[in-house]
């Protein structure tokens, strides 16, 4: 008679299992499609400030929100204009990946974007979350969720971005 342990899971691990199993598994994709490397792709060139270079990496029935900034995009055109508009006011972005969860076609990014604003020599500091969602190497999905409070405090004290 085997009187072994069953294995234990913690809470933890439990949670975030559950939380990822929705999402599904990963299907063969072409070289350079995998959900990874078109998610770095895509920030390569939103560093950038490249307007053309991030619609590239995104399916033309792309679906966007950021509630934390009232934003919202279906389809290329409608996310042309969203990036336009953010591009007119940011002289340079840089992005500090903090954890990077891929599971099949989901990457899930806790990230900081340092965003220097045209006419404002100090950077504003944002922490947040996305999730982006690689279809037949396209993000056809990405939701931010961003601490807009703390970004609006930065805006108002000129000296509290580090």
């Amino acid at each position: 008679m085997d009187h072994a342990q069953p294995r234990r899971i913690s809470r933890r691990d439990a949670i975030g299992a559950a939380a990822i199993a929705p999402l599904g598994l990963a299907l063969a994709q072409p070289a350079g499609s995998a959900p990874a490397a078109v998610v770095r792709r895509m920030r390569t060139a939103y560093e950038r400030v490249d307007v053309t270079g991030v619609l590239a990496t995104l399916s033309p029935d792309l679906a966007f929100s950021d509630p934390t900034f009232q934003l919202h995009a279906n389809g290329l055109a409608e996310m042309k204009e969203v990036l336009a508009h953010g591009a007119m006011d940011i002289a340079a972005i840089r992005l500090v990946v903090e954890h990077e969860l891929a599971c099949g076609p989901w990457i899930v990014a806790r990230q900081e974007q340092v965003v220097t604003f045209k006419g404002r020599a100090t950077p504003v500091s944002v922490r947040g979350v996305s999730l982006f969602r690689v279809e037949a190497g396209l993000i056809r999905e990405w939701h931010d969720y961003y601490d807009a409070m703390g970004m609006q405090r930065q805006l108002k004290t000129p000296g509290m971005a580090r």
